[in-house]
This record gives structure tokens, C-alpha cells and sequence, in this order.
């Protein structure tokens, strides 16, 4: 995906098919890097230690550039377009999130979550 860059090992596309988002790991590092739409330059979203609870997953993108991703606990949603920063869509406090996206997947759009039947609770 990009020359002389850490192993690239996830990634979502916007609507046009083209890259947005990638995740690396590399040497303990977690790196989420994301670039605007029309763009070939990534800019780094979020850097953490690989282990650490706060680093966020993405899981995708929406037609409307909205970016879903979850971190222990809590979902989130970011406006790609404008730049805006991860904003909390549902904290579960005291729980990790365990469930799945449920997403028409041809129109790239959010419909909901499912929970699993049993939380599993952290301290």
C-alpha cells in the first residue's frame, strides 16, 4: 500500500473502492493512519502500545464518510469529511463490547448493534 511503511494488515475502502483506512503493528505499535477523500497522503489517526485498551479498531466506513470503530467498551464514530475527531456512539461502562454491526451493506449505512446474550464485565 505504501513504500517504506510498517506491514499494512487491515484496511476499508470508501465508496469509490480506494483505500481510507490502515491498520499496522509493528514492533508493539498499533497505528491506525487514514487519508482524506481524492488524496495519496495517510495521516496517522491514533498511535498506541498494541496492548493498550484506549487503542480503537475500525470497522468501516460509511457512504456518508462517517468511520465506525469500537475500543474496550465503547463505540465510536468519526466524520472523515470533516475531520472531526473519534466521537463516543455508546459506552458501556464497565463492559467490553462483544457484538456485531448490523449494516445494509449496500448502502454502506449503520442500522444498528447487536449485543450477545452474556456481557463480559472488566474492573
Amino acid at each position: 500500500m505504501l513504500d517504506n511503511q510498517p506491514p499494512w494488515f487491515a484496511g476499508a475502502s470508501g465508496r469509490d473502492g480506494h483505500p481510507r483506512i490502515a491498520v499496522s503493528r509493528h514492533k508493539n505499535i498499533w497505528q491506525v493512519h487514514y487519508r482524506e477523500k481524492g488524496s495519496a497522503a495517510w495521516k496517522v489517526m491514533d498511535e498506541k502500545d498494541a496492548l493498550d485498551p484506549a487503542a480503537i479498531g475500525p470497522s468501516f466506513i460509511g457512504f456518508d464518510d462517517l468511520l465506525y470503530a469500537w475500543k474496550a467498551g465503547e463505540i465510536y464514530v468519526a466524520d472523515l469529511s470533516s475531520r472531526a475527531g473519534l466521537e463516543a456512539l455508546l459506552t458501556l461502562k464497565g463492559f467490553d463490547f462483544d457484538g456485531d454491526w448490523e449494516a445494509d451493506r449496500k448502502a454502506r449505512k449503520l442500522l444498528g448493534v447487536h449485543f450477545p446474550d452474556r456481557c463480559v464485565r472488566h474492573h
